[in-house]
């Protein structure tokens, strides 16, 4: 009998999701059997009409990922689009894409393993399709005491360190 799991469902454990938001992922990725990872519009739960997260791409020389956009809603913000970036904290995962080039690499620990696990996608002929109608909110840097806590940035220098090693520009 063949496997029935086709999508995992990736979330941090302080996301809030809308009601639709599976249903809404899986509905984009049904579109194409090359879409291998598919995320939602992530806005920040202290400020949940604030998008936090709207689809991203990586820099050419820097892989510095460029959130757009950030702030208030924009009309043209609502269309499903390619993006090279989707942040680990809510995405769904073609369950053949993992059998493919496996899971998360845990030697991040946190920070990175997601731009990491994008890279590896997109290497494979993956495409990573951002769906801005799916929606979640994220506590953004709860469990570190927020982005300017210095073990925030010690994890974040740390997985950067290790991204670049791996995947140098």
């Amino acid at each position: 009998m063949e496997n029935p799991l086709v999508y995992i469902l990736i979330m941090n454990n302080d996301t809030i999701v809308d009601k639709q938001m599976l249903s809404e992922l899986v509905r984009e990725a049904e579109g194409s059997p090359d879409i291998g990872i598919v995320g939602p519009k992530i806005y920040y739960y202290d400020a949940p009409d604030t998008i936090w997260f709207a689809g991203g791409d990586r820099g050419r020389w820097t892989w510095a990922v460029t959130r757009r956009p950030r702030g208030r809603e924009r009309k043209s913000s609502n269309i499903p689009r390619d993006v090279s970036f989707l942040p680990g904290c809510g995405m769904l995962v073609r369950r053949a894409l993992v059998e493919r080039i496996g899971s998360f690499d845990t030697g991040y620990f946190m920070y990175y393993e997601d731009c990491d696990f994008c890279v590896r996608a997109e290497q494979a002929g993956f495409r990573l399709r951002y769906v801005p109608i799916a929606r979640m909110w994220h506590k953004v840097s709860a469990s570190l005491g927020g982005k300017k806590s210095p073990l925030n940035r010690y994890y974040r220098s740390r997985g950067l360190l290790r991204f670049l090693r791996r995947n140098p520009s």
